[in-house]
């Protein structure tokens, strides 16, 4: 547990999960009737753009003191992760409900995949990573 409070490793796989959750299945909708399966993945929506976004934003503000600290001055801190963590909730929320309201015929189901799942681990990593994580406190003139 102390090397998850002094690294930021929780952040880092956090995100590298959500981000292999846009390649995985989604959600597969098959009907044994009709003879149909289709699997759907989430990088071809435009929440999987924005999913992939905020992965990319969160992994810059994760990585911006060993890149650059001049550069990304007020980006430093970690508790900005919270914010793309907070929208990608959201997004998994809305996906959640989406699904819910779907109204199929009792021959056709529809069930979460892989990708789904990822994302949900990924997401709590990623929520919970600003929380865990004591960033040590630089004192100057030392």
């Amino acid at each position: 547990m102390e090397k998850l409070k002094n690294t930021k490793i929780l952040g880092v796989v956090g995100n590298i999960i959500i981000i292999i959750s846009l390649f995985c299945t989604w959600a597969t909708v098959s009907s044994p009737e009709l003879g149909i399966s289709q699997s759907e993945q989430l990088k071809n929506t435009t929440n999987g753009g924005l999913t992939f976004l905020l992965c990319l934003f969160s992994l810059m503000v994760i990585a911006s003191e060993r890149i650059s600290p001049k550069f990304f001055k007020g980006l430093t801190n970690v508790k900005l992760t919270l914010i793309s963590s907070i929208i990608q909730l959201i997004l998994l929320i809305k996906i959640v409900l989406d699904v819910s309201n779907i109204q199929a015929p009792d021959y056709i189901t529809y069930h979460f995949g892989l990708g789904f799942y990822l994302m949900c681990i990924g997401v709590i990593l990623c929520l919970a990573f600003p929380f865990i994580y004591k960033q040590e406190k630089i004192v100057k003139g030392e």
